[in-house]
């Protein structure tokens, strides 16, 4: 599968340090410790894990250890925060295109559905007062819409009675 079996890099690893005197493994263990620390800095925590774990094969300490450690929880919170902001900004987009369709409802007269639309950016969104002034003024505009159809109905009812000559029964239709 392409991979050296530990033992193999251990051994690998114990020639190399043969080879290396104390000096420069200091040094590179400073080096790669640095390094780490820099890519820390910028949020590279891959990168500066990697390094991290590149000094740890030449010297194993506490402090190092402990960079590892704070490195990865860095790394893990970072991811929790992007998750966050991706989640935060799909939010947002379902709430901006409800309020687009709520509005182009509204300019179709399609009040219901325009209260709908609202509803659901208001579930995202629960202390907005302008979806729940926009709301209130769909519901008006439907009972507004509402009445003035019952009107025309007696209206047209009142013009057939009145038209049979049901006089009567057109002027009760007006008057209720």
């Amino acid at each position: 599968n392409g991979k050296y079996p530990l033992s193999q890099i251990a051994l690998i690893q114990s020639f190399i340090n043969q080879e290396l005197t104390e000096n420069q493994r200091k040094v590179e263990y400073n080096t790669f410790v640095e390094d780490g620390d820099k890519a820390f800095k910028i949020k590279d925590f891959d990168k500066a894990i990697e390094l991290y774990y590149k000094a740890a094969l030449l010297f194993k300490t506490e402090d190092l250890s402990k960079k590892i450690d704070k490195a990865l929880k860095a790394k893990a919170d970072w991811a929790n925060q992007i998750q966050e902001l991706e989640a935060q900004k799909a939010l947002q987009l379902e709430f901006d295109q409800c309020i687009l369709q709520a509005q182009n409802a509204e300019k179709n007269h399609e009040y219901q559905k325009g209260i709908e639309y609202y509803s659901k950016a208001l579930a995202i969104s629960s202390d907005n007062k302008e979806i729940k002034t926009a709301i209130q003024k769909l519901k008006d505009k439907l009972n507004a819409t509402e009445l003035l159809s019952k009107y025309e109905e007696f209206v047209k009812k009142a013009e057939v009675s009145f038209s049979n000559g049901k006089y009567e029964e057109a002027q009760n239709l007006l008057i209720d």
